[in-house]
């Protein structure tokens, strides 16, 4: 990865390549004596080595998604409220038998509000 592609989320977030050449860089990480114990049982029982085992986990794990901020948990509070009146009017039009034009107005008020919302949250999730 290169140093101008460190400020870009999507690709610090993707794992790279595998390399063609040999693995020559050291990774040094402390660890408990049980827990070392542990990562060798592991290893021993896909017949791998402790340092194949370890990387294999690291390089196959998903990187935790980044923890919501209250801003962005109020616009989802915000997008199932909308997202409830617009089937509540869907469901209760459907129960009378027809639907009314300001009936879809308002259901189409509501989907523009959600899709503004889900807009608003997508930027700041992606901040």
């Amino acid at each position: 990865m290169t140093n101008e592609n460190i400020h870009d989320k999507r690709a610090l977030m993707r794992r790279p390549r595998s390399s063609q050449g040999p693995r020559s860089v050291i990774v040094r990480t402390r660890v408990t004596s049980e827990e070392v114990t542990w990562l060798g049982q592991c290893a021993a029982h896909f017949k791998l080595s402790l340092s194949a085992y370890t990387r294999l986990v690291i390089l196959s794990q998903k990187l935790p998604a980044p923890p919501l901020t209250r801003e962005s948990l109020n616009l989802l509070r915000d997008i199932g409220n909308e997202l409830d009146e617009a089937v509540g009017v869907l469901r209760w039009s459907c129960g009378r038998g027809d639907i009314q034009d300001e009936d879809l107005e308002f259901f189409e008020e509501r989907c523009g509000k959600l899709y503004a919302l889900l807009r608003e949250l997508t930027v700041k999730l992606e901040a």
